[in-house]
């Protein structure tokens, strides 16, 4: 499975007091004890440092009980890619002040094992609000 997600912004600054949260189970939830390996890669990330900040956890079988960090982002990156296992939840927060370009990312889920692995079936979950381009 891969696919593209975004703040939802487009071509104008993200909004502030945005909450943005995605969910990326490969496998479903059914299969969520398998190993998939996930990556994640930002084409671009531009928000206010340290107040507007995009979060990565991993291994969740629910994403209101993540807490496995993988990666607090903010300012200015591109080209970075992190990796997890299992399932990875991705939230965007922006405090009520100064807004930026915001965010595009590509991501892929791979199960391993079993034969040699091979592209995942599963879902990219939108939580809250963002624009989703599968």
């Amino acid at each position: 499975m891969s696919g593209t997600f975004s703040d939802g912004s487009g071509s104008s600054d993200y909004e502030d007091s945005t909450y943005c949260s995605w969910w990326i189970l490969p496998g479903g939830s059914e299969n969520f004890a398998s190993s998939y390996d996930i990556e994640v890669t930002f084409d671009f990330l531009q928000t206010e440092e340290g107040y507007d900040t995009v979060t990565l956890l991993s291994g969740c079988e629910n994403p209101e009980f993540c807490s496995n960090l993988v990666a607090d982002l903010s300012g200015q990156r591109s080209g970075e890619t992190y990796r997890a296992t299992g399932s990875m939840f991705i939230r965007f927060s922006s405090d009520s002040s100064v807004g930026g370009p915001g965010f595009s990312a590509s991501y892929s889920a791979t199960a391993t094992g079993g034969g040699g692995g091979g592209t995942s079936t599963g879902s990219l979950s939108s939580l809250h609000r963002p624009t989703l381009h599968p």
